[in-house]
């Protein structure tokens, strides 16, 4: 059974400003053409070891919000790389819910995120990882 899930605006919008950086997409300034930062208020909201602590438990509340966040974030990165013409990762049609939490998961445990690194940057190393281009 395919747990339909409702992703809420704000956390759309959050996953946006948060793939942007995760991206690597240039900010305003394009001459200097590093990739923009993270904000210390949008990359300490949503910390990967925050990000696996929830997705990791296994309640309705908290595996709904982890697939909410995992596939906003993953939506977000792909419309970026769709808008950029280039490639961020390529996950199959058949993907659900628990397959993206599960990937992410496996992925953060042989991969152990730095503390200062965003959900956000942790879910687009995760999916390129397991789903390159």
């Amino acid at each position: 059974m395919a747990l339909k899930m409702r992703i809420p605006t704000g956390l759309l919008v959050v996953g946006l400003s948060l793939v942007n950086g995760a991206c690597g997409t240039t900010g305003p300034d394009t001459q200097s053409q590093k990739p923009a930062r993270l904000s210390k208020t949008a990359g300490t909201l949503y910390q990967a070891n925050h990000i696996e602590a929830i997705c990791a438990k296994k309640d309705d509340s908290s595996m709904s919000w982890c697939m909410g966040f995992i596939a906003g974030v993953a939506d977000a990165a792909q419309e970026a790389a769709n808008a950029s013409g280039t490639c961020v990762f390529k996950l199959p049609r058949t993907i659900e819910g628990f397959g993206l939490r599960a990937t992410v998961l496996t992925d953060l445990e042989f991969h152990p995120s730095p503390v200062e690194r965003s959900g956000a940057e942790a879910v687009v190393a995760a999916l390129q990882r397991s789903h390159p281009c």
